[in-house]
């Protein structure tokens, strides 16, 4: 059983919702969010992990390039490519803060999969199958339940992230409160960053943002005036795109 009041806010309301809900359509669609959310959790842990190990090394190019490459736009499968980069480029998990992280990642990412992935067995084939196309109530519930995606999203929530909040906990990254939350359930646990933690997530915005101004830095000049032009309607593309998904 997940014990959605043991995780941190942005992942027990991802839970929450898919937990709540019953329309078959729906709760796929809540389903997929959460592993989403998930998804950029671990981004995040990742990268703090690389950069607290790689000193003034910074990430590696190949990380380099995919985060560059996915943050423009950062869709599902963006999140997982960088989250794949990510795992790949982990120091080893005697000098992590966080040894578990490496096996959560390798789970986490089977689940997910690829876009080429059969819909049936993995959850980033299925977000997009949900994103793009309606199915048929029964569809959906025989795509929850006989192709296993319920099943292995329970398991590895209560199973392999129960762990890894356990791991971030004990290397001091956060800070476990216990209080009532805004309707008063006193079940709830209220996650917050230590000062290690926000150490290690000011790293990663710092070093997000040199990689960012040293592509613009490659750009020629036309270019990066083309870029700041266009910066306006960027802008609105993006907000169309995400009025869309939503």
């Amino acid at each position: 059983m997940i014990e959605i009041e043991r995780l941190p806010h942005p992942l027990a309301v991802a839970l929450r919702g898919h937990a709540l809900e019953e329309r078959p359509f729906v709760r796929a669609w809540r389903l997929c969010e959460a592993m989403e959310m998930l998804t950029r959790f671990l981004t995040a842990t990742a990268l703090a992990e690389i950069a607290a190990g790689a000193g003034e090394a910074g990430f590696p190019p190949a990380l380099r390039r995919v985060m560059t490459n996915g943050l423009g736009r950062p869709t599902f499968g963006a999140w997982a490519a960088i989250l794949r980069e990510a795992g790949a480029a982990l120091p080893p998990s005697s000098g992590m803060l966080v040894p578990e992280l490496g096996d959560v990642l390798a789970e986490v990412l089977d689940v997910i999969g690829l876009p080429t992935d059969p819909v049936e067995t993995k959850i980033l084939s299925l977000r997009n199958a949900l994103a793009h196309d309606w199915f048929p109530d029964d569809q959906v519930q025989q795509l929850l339940g006989e192709h296993g995606h319920e099943a292995r999203f329970q398991t590895l929530w209560s199973g392999r992230v129960a762990t890894l909040l356990g791991g971030l906990q004990s290397a001091g990254y956060v800070t476990r409160t216990p209080g009532a939350d805004s309707a008063g359930d006193r079940r709830t646990v209220s996650l917050d960053l230590s000062e290690a933690g926000t150490e290690a997530v000011t790293r990663w915005h710092r070093v997000n943002e040199d990689i960012i101004q040293a592509a613009l830095a490659d750009l020629p000049h036309r270019d990066r005036a083309a870029l700041r032009d266009a910066a306006p309607a960027l802008r609105d593309l993006t907000a169309s795109i995400d009025a869309q998904a939503d």
